[in-house]
């Protein structure tokens, strides 16, 4: 199950990754938004869904002693 489990989280972190590029490419040409704007609210997000994430399903290591 374990396997299976890890499969599936490459598979979609495949998927997510590849499809950022065609996505980033379209906003940058449809709007006035600047890379490096793009590229600050992207970390950010990955980063709150990280911590998020491991708030919800690590008993073992708590995101918010990383933080401190």
């Amino acid at each position: 199950m374990e396997r299976l489990k890890g499969i599936v989280y490459i598979v979609t972190g495949s998927i997510l990754w590849g499809a950022t590029g065609p996505l980033m490419e379209w906003l940058l040409n449809q709007t006035p938004l600047t890379v490096s704007f793009m590229l600050t609210i992207r970390l950010s997000v990955a980063g709150f869904l990280l911590l998020t994430y491991l708030s919800s399903f690590s008993r073992r290591l708590p995101p918010l002693k990383i933080v401190r």
